[in-house]
């Protein structure tokens, strides 16, 4: 029985524990701010799991406030978290820690003062922020302290008025020059601008010398006088033979260091000429006891001139002088001499008349010393047609002799003709009466057909939209926020479809489009990744553009463009009466617009290549080129893609191809790396030195003798201070390199000569001589004849951190020299970093010393070669160019040193290079002839580039062009297209003679009128200036007779350019 109860009882255990493990719990996990994360249902004693907590922003999870394992009740377990905690710092935009501290997350920030700062003040912070909720620096914006410094002189007059930054140096202008007075200099020598100041220039009175002097030298008396004293005329001496005209001058005041001249006019004695019958053959007047020349006595028929009554030299009184004749058998005359010609066929018609009794047996005629028989009829008429060799206009000389039956030969005429003969015209211009251009056809339908998101180029990002372009920023403006950029980068147009349709250092904002404009290193990723004809979508919220690219339409975009381009420019030319080959160019459009529809077709490379080659043609073929102009390109020899110039034959084809595209001179590189193209005593030939130049000793020799006789200069190109290019060669010692602050031997690969060396002088001296007299040479430029760049003069007061200049010439030689001439002592780099006098003196001795080396060998130059046109590859900007490089250019043409100038605007920018150009002729003024060296092809420009600078430079009339360089030419069978549409028959430079300007001038303007103005109706004295003009070619005219004809075209416009051509043409001739 116990037994059976004990089994009972295990069995109700039993089932109350199995009724136990079936009970279920609920589990909530509770996150911050009570957010439910799980819930879920366990059994009893089953394992808890825990879940991943939440994250929450601001905070970190650090653990749950419960550790269970199982689970035996309902549960509520919460997810337990604590503040992050960020640093909040505090800078300057100098990078100056004001203040870092951490802080809770979302507590408040509180801003510290920003601190004072000398030479600014406190604009506001970079950030707005209330609340922390991550790290983050907050930047104090400092805008610069600027002061007012005024310069005026002691008379009140304001000379410049100079805003400047807090402790910057202050840059002194230059003294205005005021008449009769001596600057000497500032009332206050204050180096840096502390607070707005007025500093004034102070003056003295000059003292001047006058001198009173006859014509002929003799002075007559000696003063000097106070600026504005009264000048005291002496007496004028009394000279034989002379009488007293005036002084050269009427000045009452001194003004000036002057010299003034007795003027005198020599006695004048009129000689009178009495012939026969006591007619008067002439009457001269003659200057007292002056030789003069005795008229040809009048030939009188039946009369022979036997002399004259006196032969005396010189009169001191009016003199009657007489023809004595003695009288002739012989009566012979002839009556109505018509003379004419036909282009070159003489035709001379007329009668000879017999009053003696001699019988006349032949007729003679003499045309310019060459004697043509006649046989008379028996009327004594006469009618020749003679033909001549005469090539253009002529003045000839006919003479009639007659043979009498005796065999006696008299003459009895004689006539100055002029022989008109019209030169075979050019045929550069034509002329077409409907100008007419149609649009291309449009390719909407053909770009809906293609996928243009199909072909991922490139994703551009952190674009700024709108705003002002900062350092190598990259910003998107449209019409909202579109602002004009300065040319220091490169730009993208983007049609309203998305596409580019423009590539350039500044471009047009197309209509419903957008640009993307660069700097720096956004404005490299635009050149080197965009082309026109790219698809781009813009994502302004993701401050990015993604670029897609299809061969096929970038191609059609671009030829299409370029036509639009194209037929701009050309209407523009004929509503502006270009004088251009209008019927070449409208046949060439056409083509154009022809082969254009052919490949919307067919698309085919071949004819894309072909329409580029046109439209090149079409954008150089605007261009009214000047017949007076250098038109140049600098050539590196053997280095014109596909013109070796291995032997003769090859450096013909080169020039033959040279002469076809317009060029007329040739800047070739004869120096460079130390050493040279041709033979020398002195330098390492480096080229050509293996190679047989038939009929010639050299390379150069042969390059120079085959370009003259293609009418082509050629110019020395050299690059005058460099002795290594990429390395310092073996021929190149090191002792002859410049150092820089640092001891380095180079800037960026390149190593300068030191010029303070005596040996580096003699060397470069003895290069310059030796190839002026060894070559047969144009002229001879210098390059690179600077400094490297130099940032010394952006330093002011103490320079803590040397490692930061950046300078050349500080080797032992220069540093030597500069303290013996500035009478300085001491550790000349040490000095460098703690006086501003010192850099400045530096600065100064570094132009010199340009100057310097510049005078020794221009002056070797002008010694072996005293016509030799000396050249130098500049700046484009003098102060820039003094301050950065020692390059004192303006010094150079002022003292004679050198002649021409190459400015070097190498820019895609047409604004920025015309900016630069007229700048320049400003600074030059005259001093010097330019030619304008330009390169926009390595600058972001294309082929349509550098035909738009040609033609920038084409209006001016006194510059050309120079075009950097062979390499870029000759690889470019767009650009090759284009130049070909420069060449004339008639090209001339300034540096040939007179007679060849003059001849060129003539066929220019022939051609001009000829086939194109005579068509227009703005020239209706067209034929009488073509002959004008022949005359002129044959040097039968004075070109002022063609001026005054030209003033009476009609039209302003063309009138006023073609004066302006001629008086240029007038002031050149006057000089030769």
């Amino acid at each position: 029985m116990k037994k059976l109860i004990s089994i009972v009882f295990l069995g109700f255990l039993f089932f109350l524990c199995s009724c136990d493990n079936n009970q279920t719990f609920n589990v909530k996990f509770i996150g911050l701010d009570d957010a439910i994360i799980l819930e879920q249902t366990y059994q009893k004693n089953e394992k808890l799991i825990y879940p991943q907590p939440t994250e929450v922003k601001g905070y970190t999870f650090i653990g749950w406030d419960q550790d269970i394992e199982k689970v035996t009740d309902n549960l509520m377990i919460k997810a337990v978290y604590e503040k992050k905690v960020y640093t909040v710092e505090f800078k300057t935009q100098f990078g100056e820690v004001i203040q870092s501290k951490e802080v809770y997350y979302h507590d408040m920030i509180t801003y510290p003062n920003p601190p004072s700062l000398e030479g600014y003040h406190f604009m506001k912070w970079d950030q707005d922020i209330q609340y922390v909720c991550e790290n983050v620096t907050i930047i104090a914006l400092y805008q610069e302290v600027t002061h007012m410094i005024s310069f005026q002189t002691q008379f009140g007059d304001l000379i410049a008025i100079k805003k400047v930054v807090h402790d910057e140096k202050i840059i002194y202008p230059e003294a205005p020059v005021i008449e009769g007075y001596t600057f000497i200099g500032w009332d206050y020598d204050i180096a840096y601008a502390k607070s707005d100041f007025i500093i004034t220039a102070k003056y003295e009175k000059k003292v001047y010398h006058v001198t009173f002097q006859t014509q002929f030298g003799e002075v007559i008396d000696e003063k000097e006088y106070v600026y504005l004293d009264v000048i005291i005329y002496p007496n004028p001496l009394v000279i034989e033979g002379y009488n007293f005209v005036s002084w050269s001058s009427n000045e009452e005041y001194a003004t000036k260091n002057i010299e003034i001249i007795a003027y005198y006019n020599i006695k004048q004695f009129s000689v009178t000429f009495i012939g026969f019958d006591e007619n008067i053959i002439g009457k001269i007047t003659v200057n007292y006891m002056s030789p003069f020349v005795y008229p040809e006595a009048p030939i009188i028929e039946g009369y022979t001139f036997v002399g004259w009554n006196q032969n005396v030299i010189g009169v001191k009184q009016d003199t009657t002088i007489v023809a004595i004749y003695e009288k002739n058998n012989i009566d012979v005359e002839v009556v109505h001499p018509v003379f004419s010609n036909i282009e070159h066929v003489l035709l001379l018609d007329g009668i000879i008349e017999n009053r003696s009794n001699e019988q006349i047996q032949n007729l003679f005629v003499d045309i310019d010393d060459e004697r043509v028989n006649y046989e008379l009829d028996t009327n004594n008429s006469f009618s020749l047609s003679i033909s001549t060799s005469f090539e253009k206009s002529s003045i000839i000389d006919i003479i009639f002799y007659i043979e009498l039956n005796n065999g006696e030969i008299i003459k009895i005429y004689e006539e100055e003709y002029l022989m008109y003969i019209e030169i075979k015209t050019s045929n550069y211009t034509s002329y077409v009466n409907d100008f007419s251009l149609n649009d291309p056809l449009d390719i909407t339908e053909i770009l809906e057909g293609f996928n243009l998101q199909e072909n991922h180029i490139i994703t551009i990002d952190n674009i700024i939209y709108g705003g002002y372009r900062g350092t190598n920023e990259l910003h998107a403006y449209d019409s909202s926020n579109y602002r004009k950029c300065n040319s220091y980068g490169h730009e993208i147009a983007i049609d309203q479809d998305g596409f580019v349709v423009e590539s350039n250092t500044l471009v047009d904002l197309p209509a419903n489009g957008m640009i993307l404009s660069g700097h720096g290193t956004a404005s490299t990723l635009l050149q080197k990744n965009i082309q026109i004809g790219d698809y781009m979508v813009y994502n302004q919220m993701e401050k990015k553009v993604y670029v897609y690219r299809s061969a096929v339409i970038n191609s059609l975009i671009s030829l299409r463009e370029s036509i639009f381009l194209a037929k701009e420019k050309l209407i523009k030319a004929y509503n502006t009466l270009l004088a251009l080959d209008y019927q070449t160019l409208f046949s060439i459009y056409n083509q154009v617009l022809d082969d254009f529809a052919t490949i919307l077709v067919q698309y085919d490379d071949q004819m894309v290549t072909q329409i580029k080659n046109n439209l090149a043609k079409l954008h150089f073929g605007v261009i009214e080129t000047k017949f007076l102009e250098v038109k140049a390109f600098w050539h590196y020899p053997m280095r014109a893609t596909g013109y070796p110039e291995n032997n003769k034959n090859e450096v013909c084809l080169f020039l033959n191809q040279v002469k076809a595209m317009g060029f007329n001179t040739i800047y070739i590189n004869t120096n460079f790396n130390g050493g040279t193209i041709y033979p020398s005593k002195y330098l390492t030939q480096l080229k050509a030195n293996h190679f047989v130049y038939d009929g010639y000793n050299d390379y150069l020799e042969c390059f120079i003798s085959e370009a003259h006789n293609r009418n082509l200069r050629v110019v020395a190109w050299s690059n005058t201070f460099v002795c290594g290019d990429g390395y310092l060669p073996n021929h190149s010692p090191s002792k002859y390199v410049s150092l820089d602050y640092q001891g380095k031997n180079n800037s960026g690969n390149i190593y300068f000569y030191d010029i303070t060396n005596p040996e580096v002088q003699e060397l470069l001296v003895n290069v310059y001589q030796e190839l002026a007299t060894n070559y047969d040479l144009d002229g001879i430029e210098y390059d690179f004849v600077r400094y490297p760049a130099s940032n010394l003069y952006t330093f002011s007061g103490n320079i803590t951190d040397s490692s930061l200049i950046d300078d050349f010439g500080y080797t032992e030689s220069a540093m030597r020299l500069f303290k013996e001439n500035y009478q300085v002592e001491g550790n000349i780099k040490d000095l460098i970093l703690t006086s501003d006098e010192i850099r400045d003196k530096w600065q100064t001795f570094k132009v010199d010393n340009v100057t310097n080396m510049v005078k020794m060998m221009s002056q070797a130059i002008k010694e072996a070669n005293p016509n030799m046109m000396i050249s130098a590859a500049v700046m484009s900007s003098l102060s820039g160019a003094i301050q950065t490089y020692a390059q004192d250019f303006g010094t150079w043409i002022k003292e004679g040193y050198v002649d021409n100038l190459d400015p070097m605007i190498y820019s895609g920018s047409n604004a920025y290079v015309l900016s630069r150009m007229e700048s320049f002729i400003e600074t030059v003024n005259g001093d010097a002839n330019i030619v304008i060296g330009i390169s926009p092809d390595n600058s972001g420009g294309n082929v349509i580039t550098i035909s738009e600078q040609i033609e920038l430079i084409s209006k001016y009339v006194q510059i050309g062009f120079n075009e950097f360089s062979c390499k870029n030419i000759f690889s470019s069978e767009e650009i090759m297209s284009g130049f070909m549409m420069l060449e004339r028959e008639y090209n001339a430079t300034i540096y040939d003679d007179s007679h060849t300007i003059r001849k060129k001038y003539a066929q220019s303007m022939l051609d001009r009128i000829t086939n194109y103005y005579q068509y227009t109706s703005i020239m209706s004295n067209s034929k009488e200036l073509i002959k004008l003009y022949n005359l002129l070619y044959s040097d039968l005219i004075d070109i002022s007779l063609v001026k005054t004809e030209l003033n009476k075209i009609t039209n302003e416009t063309i009138k006023n350019k073609l004066i302006l051509e001629v008086e240029y043409i007038e002031m050149i001739l006057e000089g030769k």
